[in-house]
């Protein structure tokens, strides 16, 4: 049986990686509950009324029984954290019994991360927190007997060689970034959350099911080290499609105390260790029995000591629209209302925006941590809460996210009050809406996009007027174009591509040759060849042929030399071929590397002609000007006539009067030029 890869090559089921989809599909279901928490019936002793939130943990296991050496591991958030490193976090059995616990991680946001020794015979437990006491005693610690610690260290150089050295890099590269317990080395994602350069230990104890020979075979992105018994074991180097990294070891049935380092630039982060055991014909996963029996829990939603109206904020990712290398993320909310008589719920995400309802929706248009606050108000009484959540991809779909197309996100952003907005998610949302052809909602972001002054990512938001630009020309609304990009400053540091774009739009789209002159003019104090060029243009369009020749002085051709008539018209002649190929963009790239080389052409006439035959397939009446703007601005130019001629052919559907009067102005300036006899 063959499994087909991602690039189209076929590998064998031999092959570690080909099983790790199917592998990470089945394990999400064992993953820790964070979103969408079932409501779970109040039930249990109060652990102590100090502690005054809680949420009930219910411990998934095909078990007969929970035995008190158990380790649960859960991972829930905690809005109300009395202390800033999560200190009074407790976990208590449903009749209020206090179990050993440990806190392996708290944040960001309000993320909690624990292990557990469960109460022998008990399903539900209890996380409780909130006492602001200073005088509390620390619990009993947990003993871990099952499952894998997996510990991460910020790292500066992640130039690290064999086992030996990346334990000891481990042992110095400062303090624990984030811990977590997971059941079995195979995972796509970091489970601490962090994704810059880091170093990871992952300890635990391997058991052996028989005596015998076990080849060992693994792949770590970035690359990785494996000790085994306490010695150095195996050099991973990276993340193939294969088993190519691997060695045959004789094990003795029972313990094994196993140690995996993985060493990670930032991005993807990925472990797949698997084994062939003397009784199987083939590698793969190391199940998770191999590490002991490691218990899951389901969280249920919040409550609070004495209430019977909690807010609580509780959520499910729904999909992620990616641009590039940028993602934004739609996020679908619900607040339990019990009880409540006519309740009314009101949300603020934390970046501006709010919705009303107990269930919203809302797109979060850049990764990080938002104070998501819900309002629950009834007849009965009142409850708010604020819960800084971590919004990012999917934590149990990292290798594969749920998609959105950009349609799907933009309904949403277009409700959105852009002046709330970041640059950076103003950026985001301009392009969705561009992406998803939704004008409206575009422009509204775009306006506010502009009439920024410091951008942190120029590129990101030069990429969003590009964006916009392509869908205005698709419909046709380069006028509504050109009002949004008139709200960009003169000190804007998105100059000067933003004004080279504007000024494009201005000259070739809305043909406001005026407009363009004045955008310009505050920009020539630059050293910038290009900018002079446009306004050179603008100019003569505007029929300031002196001002116009002013900047001509300016600015110089390549080659002044004998080449220049030979190079200028291979470059004219290329963008001839394009017209005739129908490439317009080609030709229009083509045509302003000509007019860069060679601005002078500008004024023999010949440019407008091309510049027009390029505007007249998608944009007649546009074309029509520039030809009779050039025509009126270079009258002594051989071109002059044909000019004239174009743009009276070009409106004689559209604007009979206006082909005639040019018409008529063909024949008055040139009455013995061959065109002047057409009728």
């Amino acid at each position: 049986m063959k499994t087909r890869a991602a690039n189209g090559k076929r590998r064998t089921t031999g092959d570690l990686d080909a099983v790790v989809l199917s592998f990470l599909r089945a394990a999400r279901c064992l993953l820790p509950a964070l979103v969408f928490l079932l409501p779970a019936p109040a039930s249990g002793n109060w652990y102590d009324a100090a502690f005054p939130l809680r949420r009930p943990l219910d411990l998934v296991t095909d078990a007969k029984k929970v035995d008190a050496d158990d380790t649960a591991v859960a991972e829930f958030y905690a809005p109300g954290v009395a202390r800033p490193d999560a200190g009074d976090i407790r976990i208590a059995a449903d009749d209020g019994t206090p179990v050993p616990m440990r806190l392996l991680q708290f944040g960001p946001g309000d993320r909690v991360r624990v292990v557990f020794n469960p109460k022998a015979g008990e399903l539900r437990h209890y996380a409780y927190w909130g006492n602001k006491s200073d005088k509390l005693s620390a619990p009993k610690a947990a003993v871990i007997n099952a499952g894998l610690i997996v510990e991460t260290k910020a790292l500066a150089n992640i130039d690290v060689g064999g086992p030996r050295q990346m334990a000891q890099v481990w042992e110095h590269s400062g303090d624990v970034i984030g811990t977590a317990v997971i059941d079995r080395l195979f995972l796509g994602y970091n489970p601490s959350y962090y994704d810059a350069p880091s170093i990871s230990r992952i300890t635990g104890t391997l058991y052996s099911p028989d005596d015998g020979e076990y080849q060992i075979a693994a792949s770590i992105d970035d690359r990785g080290a494996i000790r085994l018994d306490g010695k150095d074991f195996l050099v991973v180097p990276g993340f193939p499609e294969d088993i190519r990294f691997n060695k045959t070891v004789t094990l003795p049935r029972g313990a094994h105390p196993i140690e995996v380092y993985t060493v990670n630039g930032g991005g993807d982060w990925r472990i797949s260790v698997g084994w062939k055991r003397p009784d199987s014909p083939r590698v793969e996963p190391v199940s998770a029995d191999a590490f002991g029996r490691l218990v899951r829990t389901k969280v249920g939603s919040l409550e609070e000591h004495k209430k019977q109206i909690v807010a609580d904020v509780q959520y499910a990712h729904a999909g992620e629209t990616i641009l590039d290398d940028r993602s934004s993320y739609r996020i679908k909310f619900e607040t339990p209302t019990g009880n409540a008589r006519n309740p009314r719920v009101t949300w603020d995400f934390g970046d501006g925006q709010t919705a009303s309802g107990d269930h919203a929706e809302h797109v979060f248009l850049t990764p990080g941590v938002y104070p998501v606050t819900v309002s629950l108000k009834s007849m009965q009484a009142d409850d708010k809460r604020t819960l800084r959540l971590v919004v990012g991809r999917d934590p149990l779909r990292m290798t594969e996210p749920q998609v959105d197309e950009s349609i799907v996100q933009a309904p949403i952003i277009a409700t959105y009050d852009p002046s709330k907005l970041s640059p950076a998610q103003l950026a985001q949302a301009t392009r969705i809406c561009a992406r998803a052809r939704q004008p409206d909602a575009m422009f509204k972001m775009l306006s506010a996009l502009c009439a920024v002054t410091k951008h942190p990512d120029q590129q990101w938001a030069t990429d969003a007027i590009n964006d916009a630009i392509t869908t205005a020309d698709e419909k046709n609304l380069n006028a509504e174009l050109a009002a949004a990009l008139s709200a960009l400053p003169p000190q804007s540091n998105l100059h000067p591509k933003a004004a080279t774009l504007y000024a494009n739009v201005l000259l070739w789209r809305t043909t406001d040759f005026k407009q363009a002159a004045a955008m310009l003019e505050p920009f020539m104090a630059r050293d910038s060849a290009n900018l002079k060029r446009l306004r050179m243009t603008a100019l003569l369009l505007d029929q300031h042929l002196d001002e116009a020749r002013k900047l001509l002085d300016q600015l110089k051709d390549d080659d002044d030399g004998a080449k220049r008539v030979a190079l200028s018209g291979a470059m004219a002649r290329s963008i001839e071929f394009f017209i005739e190929q129908n490439d317009l963009e080609t030709a229009d790239e083509k045509w302003d590397e000509w007019q860069r080389r060679f601005p002078s052409t500008l004024f023999d006439g010949y440019a407008a002609m091309l510049k027009a035959r390029m505007l007249q397939r998608r944009f007649p009446q546009q074309a029509a000007k520039v030809a009779e703007a050039f025509a009126l601005a270079l009258p002594t130019s051989p071109y002059a006539p044909q000019l004239l001629d174009f743009a009276s052919k070009t409106l004689a559907k559209s604007d009979p009067a206006k082909s005639d009067a040019l018409r008529k102005l063909l024949k008055q300036k040139y009455p013995e030029d061959p065109l002047a006899q057409e009728n």
